[in-house]
């Protein structure tokens, strides 16, 4: 798996990453939400460049 992709669907972001505990928690912080059955976080449009960050600074990339 690519260490993080960002996907665009209608108004939301959908992030595919790794299991990474730091992740996790951030991403709860920027009001992500898990998707079991997707196996993807979901963000809302607006934070792309928070979400964007936070995948530069876990993963030293996004891959998008």
């Amino acid at each position: 798996m690519d260490k993080g992709v960002i996907f665009h669907r209608d108004a939301r972001l959908i992030v595919k990453a790794p299991y990474n505990e730091s992740f996790i928690e951030k991403a709860k912080a920027l009001g992500g939400a898990w998707s079991a059955s997707e196996k993807a976080w979901y963000f809302r449009q607006e934070y792309y460049m928070a979400v964007e960050e936070l995948l530069l600074n876990i993963f030293g990339t996004t891959n998008s």
